[in-house]
């Protein structure tokens, strides 16, 4: 039996009485601020967390305010988008669609009940009355029951909980940090194995440059919007299509209407978070992207993506600010990458691949590593919570 069985065991041995959020704590309004006037008033020597919907907060000075600072340790609810809860305990306010939760009652220990509903978390969400992005009201967080156990008790689960939650952080944040520098280790090796000395050591004399578009062959992509890429998308696709940024989708040949590639390529990401991504499977991409293939048999197209991929930073530099940074074809076509024998080539793209290999095996074991250890923290987390309901007498 734990410390906590035998407190409960001691202080309730008939069980907990459960009682609505509304009547053990105290609901705290929100202010009149728009996003606009969050992001006026921002400041990081702000002495006031301004709270709005899902991830967004900013500190603002508390002059800068016109409305109601809460002082007490709280809990916020997040109650539009990504519902959810947040323990705060400092000086803050919130938008007026979000509230929070306070406790004068001195024999409730607002952390707990902290606890108590980010772990019910889901039966909200599933409350949540769907419109333009979901939303909960006051009545199912003021009618909301949560079990209230002695104070004693409460302080327990709190205290384990909070030691819990810091040795998940502290795992989390050195098992990024390893993977961090296991990038930089990553990076440095390739930029000096591309390096001219280092090729022109392997290749035992001077190696030649070529410009990118002379090199290699520039494809165009396809005309076709977001929203057309939405509705033909399909995890059965067997063509790759690339849009702006991160986003790509699959879809049937026969619903694209354009060029599709089929050789090996380097897909030049020209807008937004400029980059490079090799591709080996038969894609295409939107007509603002471009890509090269190589039909030069003493070209590989994948040492140039790790040329490219290199100098990410040189593209980013010549970028044109608008509203997204931008590059040209002409950028990319005039842009000159070294040229030795094919056998180095395919040398540096053995080492690189096998050292890539390795970096993303250990970013693809990071998220599930972080993943195993939160699920054993709600498993732990929702056996402290559990506790059996006095039954009142009729």
């Amino acid at each position: 039996m734990s410390r906590i069985d035998e407190m409960i065991a001691r202080g309730c041995p008939d069980g907990v009485d459960y009682k609505k959020l509304g009547e053990v704590c105290v609901r705290q309004r929100g202010t009149s601020i728009t996003a606009a006037q969050m992001k006026k008033i921002a400041t990081d020597e702000g002495d006031v967390i301004v709270f709005g919907g899902g991830q967004t907060r900013v500190r603002a000075l508390r002059e800068s305010i016109n409305g109601a600072i809460n002082e007490a340790p709280s809990v916020v609810v997040k109650s539009r988008g990504n519902i959810g809860f947040e323990y705060c305990d400092e000086a803050f306010t919130t938008k007026s669609e979000l509230w929070s939760y306070r406790s004068d009652d001195p024999d409730v220990d607002i952390r707990f009940v902290y606890y108590v509903l980010d772990a019910h978390r889901p039966e909200f969400q599933k409350m949540a009355v769907s419109g333009k992005l979901p939303q909960i009201s006051v009545g199912m967080t003021d009618g909301y029951e949560i079990p209230v156990p002695p104070l004693d008790v409460q302080h327990e689960v709190v205290r384990v909980l909070d030691s819990f939650a810091e040795l998940e952080a502290e795992l989390e944040a050195e098992l990024e940090a390893e993977l961090e520098a296991r990038r930089k280790q990553y990076a440095h090796y390739r930029d000096q194995l591309l390096s001219r000395e280092s090729l022109e050591t392997m290749t035992g004399g001077e190696v030649e440059a070529k410009k990118l578009g002379e090199a290699c062959v520039r494809q165009r992509g396809t005309s076709i919007t977001a929203a057309q890429m939405k509705k033909i998308a399909t995890d059965k696709g067997d063509v790759l299509i690339f849009g702006g940024g991160q986003t790509r989708v699959r879809a049937m040949r026969e619903s694209v209407n354009g060029t599709i590639n089929k050789a090996p390529s380097v897909v030049v990401k020209s807008r937004g978070n400029i980059g490079f991504e090799y591709c080996n499977e038969a894609f295409t991409t939107k007509s603002e992207l471009w890509s090269y293939r190589s039909d030069d048999p003493d070209i590989d197209i994948r040492f140039v993506y790790y040329v490219l991929d290199a100098h990410q930073s040189d593209f980013q530099e010549v970028a044109v600010s608008g509203k997204l940074p931008q590059i040209s074809v002409g950028v990319t076509d005039g842009y000159e990458i070294p040229i030795p024998p094919l056998s180095v080539q395919r040398q540096v793209v053995d080492v690189l691949d096998r050292f890539d290999s390795l970096t993303a095996s250990l970013t693809d074991g990071l998220p599930a590593e972080i993943e195993a250890r939160r699920q054993q923290y709600e498993f732990y987390r929702d056996r402290l919570l559990d506790f059996p309901r006095r039954e009142v007498d009729s």
